[in-house]
């Protein structure tokens, strides 16, 4: 099986979702607007604050065509909108510290699920999509509430070309774990898990929750659809969903997960090799 991470697996409460959302701005604005300008400019450069928005709006459009948009390629379109010198890295360590602070919150069933799921021999995985959150700083989160280990294989859009729902991010995650699709169920609160999921074979498990902003339930038609009928499973009753693998998706209701993602690999759980590149 594998989950989707934030408003599934991790939750934020509303006003700690907006107080992160206040604060992740404040830190692209600080570090965009403390780098040097450059000496080329050719057209009057993007107020730095105009800058990191306009970044930031282009890496959900690139995140909607199931393109990856790193912290990396953010903040070098915001560096050539500002008219600033790229600094590589800089504001992802200036990220990590806030995300390590994050208040999540992880529900009870989703606690025990986990080692449920392992006694019956099921591999797990996490595919998630990242548009502000260094990889390294989730890997951080999920080791400090004692969920790491329970995970096989992270797929974090922060280091692959895709996302959500390009089926190739699930994809790249079967291939780690050596699982065929037919015999897997992903885990999500969003249409794009579904759509992905579907796209890439396998079984699409919509998880309801309380949810701000966002969809109580699956989209009824449009990328996303279920393609055949639902049913409601308890969270706990999850590992019964691994003995029916067919195709139809099944809504799962999550009595507290399922608050909205802060804002938004083939990856191993402890990262890409150094210079590893596929």
């Amino acid at each position: 099986m594998t989950f989707d991470l934030w408003g599934t697996i991790f939750r934020l409460e509303p006003s700690e979702a907006r107080r992160y959302e206040r604060r992740r701005l404040e830190i692209w604005e600080e570090e965009v607007s403390s780098w040097a300008a450059r000496g080329d400019l050719a057209a009057r450069p993007t107020p730095p604050r105009a800058a990191v928005k306009a970044a930031w709006k282009e890496a959900q459009a690139c995140a909607a065509r199931g393109r990856s948009a790193s912290i990396e390629k953010q903040s070098r379109h915001a560096a050539e909108l500002a008219g600033r010198l790229h600094q590589p890295g800089a504001i992802a360590r200036r990220l990590d510290p806030l995300v390590r602070k994050l208040p999540v919150h992880v529900d009870r069933e989703v606690l025990r699920l986990f080692p449920r799921l392992e006694a019956q021999g099921v591999r797990l995985g996490v595919v998630s999509n990242l548009l502000s959150e260094p990889a390294e700083s989730v890997r951080w989160l999920l080791a400090e509430h004692r969920l790491l280990r329970h995970f096989d294989v992270l797929s974090l859009s922060e280091e692959l070309p895709w996302c959500k729902p390009d089926p190739r991010i699930f994809q790249m995650c079967l291939d780690e774990m050596g699982v065929r699709s037919r015999e897997t169920v992903h885990v999500g609160d969003a249409p794009e898990d579904v759509a992905g999921a579907q796209a890439a074979g396998m079984l699409a498990v919509f998880a309801l929750g309380r949810s701000e902003g966002r969809s109580a339930s699956p989209p009824s038609t449009g990328p996303g659809a279920p393609s055949r009928g639902t049913r409601v499973v308890p969270v706990g009753d999850l590992s019964q969903v691994t003995m029916q693998l067919t195709p139809p998706p099944v809504r799962v209701r999550l009595t507290g997960a399922g608050a909205r993602r802060p804002a938004l690999s083939r990856t191993r759980k402890h990262g890409r090799a150094p210079g590893e590149v596929r």
